[in-house]
């Protein structure tokens, strides 16, 4: 049966679709936690000790992550077919095909849960159209990988668009209680696509999963016998072209891949690569970029991260206070006693500098971005890496001086953050609320969770090429071997 999504409201197949995953997670539930082992602190960096714990990144880890996707009414669907064992989550990647208005959401679930757990991960956006998570093992010395796709390839197929569209796959989606998400594609549909996929890719037989996954095909009593016999002649490499031609025209057939023939389809199908074609160049002018943000609240440990990877993880790196790019401004000098006076006025009482600053947030961002431009240039010439103490995000974020106010993403960023320049890459800090107050008693619990969703939300309207999350609840060392190992994963070169 397909699947039809109309705004926030869940029909009910996605409805019981959720309970059955739930069911299915929360019967392979075990214990998570586990002690990080002996931690090293500076008066900087200060870790209790009680609450050094995180959760194991595991089968059982993986289900419940999918469950809080799920929840929120996200629907993704297996590519193709991978196991989900402890000696396999670290093997190969996890392909789901997403609908890309459910991005946004699902990247939010992913967030929360994983620095709810303690868990270090990035986000790795090199493609159009993918998405690639990255989840660091406890040890640090593995990634299990989950790509998250808007489109599915299919550039080397003859005549016919370079993509299957997700419009077009979605009435083939359909529930599934045994599936990880709660979905899967249709039978016949996932099986001829796997096909083409294995003469886009110059996929071998012997290779990684490749006879796995067939034989998998040819017993499925659930494929049609069109497509049945489709599997059934794939015997060797030889076998593959001729396979995915006729898996081409099945799918073509069904309106879910798009014939591309004559010169009217091809101009067409050349102008829907525009996205894709301006995707690839704000790509290369993030990479050309000489800057990479450190976001977090106050006494999350930014300030000691940088320090210590600006050696280690980026060799030309050099720490960068923020803040200097609007306060050491002429205009800010100016303007600054004038706002100050008005605000305290306002608010019938004394306020610090970094108050006044929150409250004219709006305008210091523009002075900020001049700030950004001149420095990239500067670290351009003496090839140097900026390693950034926040950034201009955080001024599009408001409230989070005051103990009194709602800490928010201000309503003017969707239009202000076109301004900004894409970092190189994003790393941003997290830490347990009572780990943060006991380093800086700048913000409370609430306030600390409203300004880390914030901030993220800044960066879902702009995202660069990489997001590194880390969990600074830890060891210095073990931050920066985290960071390490999800910088020179997909940030490109740490020089």
């Amino acid at each position: 049966m397909g699947l039809q999504k109309s705004g926030s409201c869940a029909s009910p197949d996605r409805v019981q679709s959720r309970g059955m995953i739930l069911s299915l997670a929360n019967s392979a539930e075990q214990s998570l936690g586990y002690p990080r082992g002996p931690v090293t602190s500076s008066p900087r960096y200060k870790v209790p000790e009680e609450i050094m714990t995180e959760n194991v990144v595991s089968p059982a880890f993986i289900r419940r992550l999918f469950v809080s996707i799920t929840e929120r009414g996200c629907v993704l669907a297996p590519v193709r077919f991978k196991a989900l064992g402890d000696q396999d989550i670290f093997d190969g990647d996890y392909d789901f095909v997403i609908s890309p208005s459910d991005v946004a959401e699902t990247l939010r679930a992913i967030r929360e849960f994983l620095t709810g757990h303690g868990v270090d991960f990035a986000i790795y956006r090199r493609k159009f159209g993918k998405i690639r998570l990255a989840i660091l093992s406890d040890d640090r010395s593995a990634q299990l990988i989950i790509e998250l796709w808007q489109e599915l390839e299919a550039r080397t197929l003859p005549d016919t668009y370079p993509a299957l569209l997700w419009q077009h796959l979605q009435p083939h989606i359909q529930p599934d209680p045994e599936s990880l998400t709660g979905y899967r594609i249709a039978p016949d549909v996932e099986a001829a696509y796997y096909l083409c996929h294995l003469l886009e890719k110059g996929k071998k037989i012997g290779q990684g999963m490749t006879s796995l996954r067939l034989m998998r095909y040819r017993d499925s009593r659930e494929l049609s016998a069109e497509i049945s016999a489709l599997v059934a002649l794939v015997r060797t490499d030889a076998d593959i072209p001729a396979a995915a031609i006729s898996a081409r025209d099945f799918l073509v057939s069904r309106h879910i891949l798009q014939r591309s023939k004559g010169p009217r389809e091809k101009f067409l199908a050349a102008i829907s690569r525009i996205p894709a074609m301006l995707f690839k160049l704000r790509l290369s002018i993030a990479g050309s970029h000489r800057f990479i943000d450190f976001i977090g609240p106050d006494g999350v440990g930014k300030t000691s991260l940088i320090e210590a990877a600006s050696g280690e993880v980026f060799p030309s790196g050099k720490y960068f206070r923020f803040k200097k790019t609007y306060r050491k401004s002429i205009s800010y000098s100016i303007v600054h006693p004038m706002l100050k006076r008005l605000y305290q006025r306002q608010r019938g009482e004394k306020l610090a500098k970094n108050q006044v600053d929150d409250m004219s947030s709006g305008f210091l961002f523009y002075i900020s971005i001049a700030g950004v431009f001149w420095r990239n240039l500067v670290c351009m010439l003496t090839g140097r890496l900026y390693l950034s103490d926040r950034s201009p995000a955080d001024l599009l974020v408001a409230g989070y001086r005051f103990q009194d106010r709602r800490i928010a993403m201000r309503s003017t960023a969707p239009r202000d953050i076109r301004f900004m320049p894409t970092p190189r890459a994003v790393v941003h800090l997290h830490a347990p609320s009572e780990v943060i107050t006991s380093r800086k008693q700048e913000m409370n619990a609430k306030q600390i969770s409203e300004y880390q969703e914030a901030v993220f939300n800044v960066y879902l309207l702009k995202a660069p090429p990489t997001y590194i999350c880390i969990n600074t609840n830890c060891s210095l060392t073990q931050s920066v071997s985290a960071l390490a190992a999800l910088a020179n994963k997909g940030a490109g070169p740490s020089n």
